[in-house]
């Protein structure tokens, strides 16, 4: 799954959010996605387009329902945190935005990201908490982040076939990351792959 396509997914679940959180009503909600069709565009891009939604109303609302902060003036993290999962975060939509020493602070756009919170505490070992975070500074960052945060991954194939890209990793020249081995490699994997 690229950026792209994360992207486009959490835009989706977003736009579910505005219908149950009754920012848009059910007929708009189906006027939009009739138009999907004929545009490209995602519901929640149009539903923006048409005036319904802002991002500020989103995010106000999942701070009501989850009580979850609002980041404000958020910045992506220099990338020297080691053995951090940062493959991990990318496929569920997180983005390290600070680490206060005690505690890292992720921002999520979604709440199916906060489920993966959870998994990420017990991958670094670390205290996480979350704020919400606008779907446009999640795609700003995520796009960065092939160049500036994330270490690329190759795919290699175990001897059965199963692709596995937790065996090689060809970090950017400021990133060092120490291959991982047994338990962490096992817990990884179950994770990535349920």
């Amino acid at each position: 799954m690229n950026n792209d396509d994360i992207i486009l997914h959490l835009k989706d679940e977003l736009a579910h959010v505005c219908l149950d959180q009754g920012l848009v009503n059910v007929d708009d909600f189906d006027r939009i996605v009739s138009h999907v069709k004929n545009t490209g565009d995602s519901i929640y891009d149009l539903m923006q387009k048409d005036g319904l939604v802002s991002e500020s109303k989103v995010l106000n609302a999942l701070e009501k329902k989850y009580g979850i902060q609002v980041a404000i003036n958020v910045k992506p993290m220099k990338p020297y945190l080691k053995n951090f999962p940062y493959a991990f975060c990318i496929k569920s939509g997180l983005v390290p935005i600070g680490d206060d020493g005690i505690s890292l602070n992720i921002g999520v756009c979604a709440p199916s990201s906060l489920n993966s919170l959870k998994n990420l505490n017990l991958l670094t070992g670390r205290k996480v908490s979350a704020k919400f975070i606008s779907i446009s500074l999640l795609a700003q960052m995520l796009s960065k982040s092939n160049e500036k945060i994330v270490p690329d991954t190759e795919t290699k194939s175990d001897n059965k076939g199963n692709a596995n890209q937790l065996n090689e990793i060809s970090p950017s020249p400021d990133v060092k990351i120490p291959q991982m081995q047994g338990k962490e490699k096992a817990l990884i994997a179950r994770v990535m792959n349920p």
